[in-house]
This record gives C-alpha cells, structure tokens and sequence, in this order.
C-alpha cells in the first residue's frame, strides 16, 4: 500500500502564492485538508479552486472574528449542505479574546450541533477553553473532530481521546512537552502553513517531508508517514 503524507490543517488563502502552492499539493500528492477562518474565505476559494483528491475545503468561522463579524448561523448551514469538513472553529478565552467567551461558546455550540447533525469532521481551535470544550463535545456528542495545535495537560489530552479526539501536531510544537502525552492511534501531522515555520522559513508543502522528520524525531516514531495515514482514515471511516 502507497502511504501518501497528510496535512490535517493548512490555511491555502493565507499564501500570496497560493495558485502555486495548490499546484503543489496536487502534483506532490500530499492530502490537505484547508481550513478557512470565515465562510467568505471559505466561498472564494470553493469559487477558484477545484476541490480534487488532495486539496478539501474545510468550512470555518475563526473564534477570533466574534465580535468583529457576526456569525449568519442560516447562512453557514447552508454552505454546510455541501462541505464534508467544518474548521477552523473553536474557543479562545486568552486575553484579547476572553471578553466574547459568552458569544464563543454560544456560536460555538451553533456550529457543532450542525457538525454532528451532517456527520461531518471538525478540525477545532481551543486556548484556554478546554474544560468548556470539552462540556461541549460531551453534550452534543460529537465523535469526529482533531484538535489543533492543542496545549492542554495530559489528563485532558486523555479525556479528549475517550471522547474521540485526534491531535494535529505541527513542528512548532516540537518545544511543547505536552504533544509525547498524545496517544500514537490519535497523532496527525499539521503544517497550519503559512502560520508557523520551517527551519526559520515560512512552511511549504514542498517541505513537507522535513515536517514529518521533525516530528518523528522528537516523538521517536520511525514510520509516523504511515501512522498517520492509517490514523486518519480510521478518522474519516467513521
């Protein structure tokens, strides 16, 4: 079996050269899933590009936008109707966002009872949120959903993975302790490209391999392509 590299959580639109970078994906056969931060992001790139077997679009509504923009809960159920895959969405209650936490949570709550309704995978933003998320997700009972760039202890990392959830970690997350807490069945590699760096560089997919190595290294997992890989699509099987 080919076991193809996964990119759980990348940002397309946030690239000058995204026409490029999409072209990559493609012809370097890396699977992608692209989140957007807003459902007119989210619009324009359904509009550009055309979604194929290694670039999927993900439907979001950042957390940071509350209070900004306000949220078209119609509107966004709408769109739902034809994605497979909601993000970036989440909670952030650090401290130039703690003040929307009431209209976080209940935007939130929107968003995934419309997740779980559609039966679709949900790739969530959480800082300083986790014992909210986690009320969340036991009340809705959503099963299918990644964490990323999470920051929480081991014992929530625990709680969450009875609960059903998947970790994307990306190499920024190398200094972290918390990511070898990660149970190997629930580890996804992310780039969040172009939000971080490579070796002192903006992330590329064509570095999508020294990724992985870094990774590897620092969780001592030789095969973590193949993990990975095995990993998601138990995810997606769901």
């Amino acid at each position: 079996m080919s076991y193809k590299f996964i990119d759980a959580h990348f940002h397309l639109d946030g690239y000058k050269n995204h026409k490029t970078i999409y072209k990559l994906i493609n012809t370097s056969q890396i699977y992608t899933l692209c989140v957007t931060n807003s459902p007119y992001i989210y619009i324009a790139c359904k509009q550009n590009y055309i979604e194929t077997k290694f670039v999927k679009f993900a439907l979001g509504f950042h957390p940071r936008l509350i209070g900004k923009e306000r949220f078209d809960e119609k509107g966004f159920e709408k769109l739902s109707e034809n994605a497979k895959y909601i993000g970036e969405v989440g909670l952030d209650f650090s401290r130039n966002y703690v003040k929307t936490k009431n209209e976080q949570i209940r935007v939130f709550k929107k968003i995934i009872n419309i997740a779980v309704k559609r039966n679709l995978l949900v790739s969530i933003h959480s800082v300083n949120a986790t014992d909210e998320l986690i009320n969340i997700i036991k009340e809705y009972k959503l099963s299918k959903f990644i964490l990323h760039w999470f920051k929480g202890t081991e014992e929530q990392i625990n709680e969450l993975s009875r609960l059903g959830a998947y970790f994307s970690v990306n190499p920024d997350q190398i200094k972290e302790k918390n990511i070898l807490y990660i149970p190997k069945n629930r580890i996804l590699v992310e780039t969040d490209g172009p939000n971080n760096k490579l070796q002192k560089s903006i992330y590329s997919s064509s570095n999508i391999r020294q990724a992985y190595d870094v990774i590897s290294q620092k969780l001592n997992i030789a095969d973590l392509k193949q993990l990975c890989y095995k990993n998601f699509y138990e995810l997606i099987s769901n």
